[in-house]
């Protein structure tokens, strides 16, 4: 398949909820909603995922990506997960969902935007709605929340994020990957710095 990128431009705003239950079944009483959860503030840490499903702003516990058929992504963890994935801060290219078997950690397989989860961020392109993203502190990346520890993961909301192209890529090993370029919205808090979350959750890093 072409090396080709599919480009939307981005203006939605607020909070928008569909009516849509996650297709996660262990988080099937919650509604998926699009844009800023009330009371959840760009900085706001976390220390595992499943408090991200808790207050509704990640809703899938091990997926990176949590959304719906109709109108595509809600939010994305950026946690590690894939070499392929770029940091810019403002800027990131997000690798999708595949090529691992259960359990793995290496990508071993091809990706393909007809999976579920890929499907979703290509919906939000046409969509043009915006997506939370998480990031953790396993990413390697200037951005992520530190510290970068194998014991501890810290999750922290960094804002919203429009997915404006696509394409297709390879990684080292020459397995196809989706991957996705988001741009932050700019009327938002900035990306706070990697221990800023220190100053009101240390008991995250001591406990």
């Amino acid at each position: 398949m072409a090396n080709k990128y599919a480009t939307s431009s981005s203006s939605a705003t607020g909070i928008v909820s569909d009516g849509a239950t996650s297709t996660y079944p262990e988080d099937e009483n919650h509604k998926g909603t699009y844009g800023p959860i009330e009371g959840v503030n760009v900085g706001d840490v976390w220390c595992s995922r499943k408090e991200l499903v808790e207050i509704g702003l990640h809703l899938a516990r091990t997926a990176g990506i949590s959304g719906n058929q109709t109108y595509g992504a809600y939010s994305i963890v950026m946690s590690g997960g894939y070499t392929t994935d770029q940091d810019k801060g403002e800027t990131i290219y997000y690798t999708g969902a595949g090529g691992k078997k259960e359990g793995d950690v290496a990508q071993t397989n091809h990706q393909s935007f007809e999976h579920m989860h890929n499907n979703w961020l290509m919906k939000s392109i046409e969509s043009r709605r915006p997506v939370r993203l998480i990031r953790g502190s396993k990413l390697d990346s200037d951005y992520a929340p530190g510290p970068r520890s194998a014991s501890k993961v810290i999750y922290r909301y960094d804002g919203l994020y429009y997915v404006t192209k696509s394409r297709y890529t390879k990684d080292l090993n020459g397995n196809r990957v989706c991957q996705f370029r988001l741009r932050r919205r700019h009327d938002q808090l900035p990306i706070p710095e990697k221990w800023d979350w220190m100053v009101k959750r240390s008991d995250l890093y001591y406990n």
